[in-house]
């Protein structure tokens, strides 16, 4: 499973969704650092490596979107080009999640599907 030992930074505000997102990539091996917002994320991005980012795409103070432009634009290429997961219980009319070089990997929605989650984990590492 290539979960695995990965280092994974979980962005989600809800409490609830914090614990059921940590337990389950823990139990497939994970280390796993939360953060409640992008710049939390940001912050743990300074301090520590990690291998993948999921991301909530509405969070308080700085949502997925800006913290992806922030990610992207860090001066490490080792952290700039994490592969990044966006999360979303739904995308607003008119919205779009975009997939590509410089965007999100992939997009996966809520409730997590697990098995849909650790498939694109897979695809990523």
């Amino acid at each position: 499973m290539a979960i695995q030992g990965l280092r994974i930074i979980v962005a989600e505000d809800n409490k609830l969704s914090q614990i059921v997102l940590k337990k389950k990539l823990e139990s497939a091996g994970a280390s796993v650092m939360i953060a409640e917002d992008g710049t939390e994320v940001m912050t743990l991005l300074g301090e520590n490596e990690a291998d993948l980012v999921i991301l909530d795409m509405y969070m308080p103070t700085m949502g997925g979107q800006e913290t992806l432009e922030a990610i992207r634009n860090l001066p490490d290429p080792g952290k700039s080009q994490l592969p990044v997961i966006a999360c979303t219980a739904s995308v607003m009319p008119g919205e779009e999640v975009k997939v590509g070089d410089r965007d999100f990997q992939a997009v996966t929605g809520k409730p997590v599907d697990f098995d849909q989650l650790e498939a694109i984990i897979n695809s990523l590492v």
